[in-house]
């Protein structure tokens, strides 16, 4: 691929958000101070309040989108009820989660 193609995708706002989704997801929502499950699934409301989200004005509907057309499927979503029976949106990174990995070390140990 060529140096102008790259820079030309990564300048399409989508890929720019996946990609630092995927990075936050993968390395840096504890980071962040995010809370993250043992299964490594983080609340997207969460996520959305980050300055980089609120700058870009990225909904849960965006990210949504971006899970459903992501070719690699680098992404699961998932819905719980909360104590009040609301539905909460949860995302992980389906791929190569160094937290996942983590969690399932702390638990061997």
């Amino acid at each position: 691929m060529q140096k102008s193609q790259y820079l030309k995708r990564d300048r399409n706002p989508d890929v720019r958000i996946s990609k630092t989704l995927s990075f936050l997801l993968k390395y840096g929502a504890v980071k962040e101070g995010l809370k993250v499950d043992k299964a490594g699934f983080v609340k997207v409301e969460d996520i959305l309040q980050l300055l980089f989200f609120r700058y870009k004005k990225v909904t849960a509907e965006k990210i949504q989108q971006l899970v459903e057309t992501n070719e690699k499927r680098r992404y699961e979503l998932k819905t719980e009820n909360d104590e009040n029976g609301i539905p909460v949106l949860y995302i992980r990174a389906a791929q190569g989660n160094a937290m996942n990995v983590n969690f399932a070390i702390i638990r061997f140990l």
